[in-house]
């Protein structure tokens, strides 16, 4: 039971954390060309990964005080955030169970 919960939590970072570089790389080739954005592909790749990213944005801006930042660091935060939250509920499952 344990290593199943570990390995589900394991699976759903490494697929949060695939998806937000996906992202991140994708949104170089949107502003280069617009016309791949009413792709299926990349619309469920937004779907996914802008409510998580939207939240960290707002907060930057507050942080920073602008309305928009040259470089979106949102996504690199929310991927280390990611990776951090999946290390801290393994070890408490592997501590607890």
């Amino acid at each position: 039971m344990k290593f199943v919960l570990i390995d589900s939590i394991r699976y759903f970072v490494f697929v949060i954390r695939i998806l937000l570089f996906a992202r991140a790389i994708l949104s170089w080739f949107i502003l280069a060309s617009p016309g791949i954005a009413r792709s299926p592909i990349i619309r469920i790749i937004y779907t996914f990964v802008e409510p998580i990213l939207y939240p960290v944005r707002l907060l930057l801006r507050k942080l920073f005080r602008t309305r928009q930042m040259p470089l979106d660091l949102a996504a690199l935060i929310v991927f280390w955030l990611i990776g951090i939250v999946g290390d801290f509920l393994i070890n408490l499952i592997w501590i607890l169970l």
